[in-house]
């Protein structure tokens, strides 16, 4: 949007939104916080109201993460797809841990605001070595070791160029480590 007060607005109400979910809890957090006590290599899949993803993301993950403990972030708005998300991490012994209910309705903004609540109170809690972020229908369809890959890399994911500014450039947020 290019008029200033509406832009300036829509960021204030952005922040505010981000700050008060950031503080806001979730039951399994601490449960997830002690799983991953010295964990070395963490990959965080959001998953949003999509159970048969997830379903195949843990097939695809069993077969193929090396070394990499996979977490199940449930951002769903429909009860019922955290229900089966829910029960089928616990029928696969993945770690799930389901947000608190999250008051963005824009998909892409919801997806930020899930993110920066895992980086804020689960990474910086366990502290791992290497840690990501994968979309639930990213799956791997070879082995992957995050610790091997970040050997070779800083930062790692998808480029994303702008198209405004050419020079400028961001990972996409579906598939970054």
């Amino acid at each position: 949007n290019q008029n200033r007060l509406t832009r300036y607005l829509k960021n204030r109400r952005n922040g505010l939104m981000n700050f008060y979910f950031l503080k806001r809890s979730s039951r399994s957090s601490q449960f997830v916080l002690l799983k991953l006590q010295n964990t070395r290599n963490i990959v965080f899949s959001i998953a949003f109201n999509k159970p048969e993803c997830v379903e195949v993301m843990l097939l695809a993950w069993k077969k193929y993460g090396k070394n990499t403990q996979l977490v199940i972030i449930d951002n769903s708005s429909d009860s019922n797809a955290r229900s089966q998300i829910k029960e089928l991490c616990f029928a696969n012994r993945n770690l799930y841990l389901a947000l608190p209910k999250n008051p963005e309705w824009h998909p892409n903004r919801s997806h930020a605001l899930a993110m920066n609540w895992v980086f804020y109170n689960i990474v910086k809690e366990c502290k791992p070595i290497h840690f990501g972020y994968l979309d639930h229908d990213c799956f791997p369809f070879n082995n992957f070791d995050l610790n091997k890959k970040m050997n070779e890399f800083f930062i790692y994911g998808e480029k994303r160029i702008s198209e405004k500014y050419p020079e400028l450039w961001n990972l996409w947020a579906g598939f970054c480590f």
